[in-house]
């Protein structure tokens, strides 16, 4: 069962495969590992699932900051303009310098909110990332829990083989004598 959920954390669905069963293990055996492994990548896949999840809303975020991003990118034009044309008419004389004040403002306050903007699409590029790496971290805490669990049970049984060995050894070498 170890093997085949190494195996399947290593797929792209993790998705139970096939558990090759020695010859010799009852039904009731097989059909309990079975449930065992399909319970353990169940629980793999939903925090998975769980960290594409989060990944997706991200990348929506992103999205919407890109778009953001980009159509501010057009009012800082039109706001850059018109303090250029206010302090323009206010060098003639023609313009007053509370509007060109008022419209340099205006223009701060959108490359103030641009700048912000710019800071949480990084932020947001950063929790991506580490989402990705989460979902990494998630299959590989799996792959080396099983491997471990894998590694003790072949100890184990090792340990019974030498067992079972030395006790076939000492039973063919006891003989019984009748006085």
């Amino acid at each position: 069962r170890r093997e085949a959920a190494i195996a399947a954390a290593h797929g792209e669905t993790l998705e139970p495969l096939p558990i090759a069963f020695p010859a010799g293990i009852s039904e009731a055996v097989r059909h309990r590992e079975e449930g065992v492994l399909a319970a353990d990548l169940a629980q793999l896949r939903s925090t998975v699932a769980t960290l594409k999840a989060q990944l997706a809303e991200k990348q929506a975020t992103k999205e919407r900051l890109t778009s953001t991003i980009a159509e501010r990118e057009k009012l800082i034009a039109l706001a850059k303009e018109r303090v250029a044309m206010r302090q323009q008419l206010d060098a003639m004389g023609a313009g007053s310098r509370a509007q060109t004040i008022e419209a340099m403002e205006q223009y701060e306050t959108q490359v103030t909110t641009d700048t912000g903007d710019r800071g949480q699409l990084i932020e947001t590029d950063a929790a991506m990332a580490e989402l990705d790496r989460k979902m990494d971290e998630a299959v590989g805490q799996f792959v080396a829990q099983q491997a471990q669990k894998l590694a003790e049970i072949e100890q184990k049984r090792d340990h019974l083989e030498e067992d079972l060995i030395k006790a076939q050894s000492k039973a063919s070498h006891t003989v019984l004598k009748a006085p």
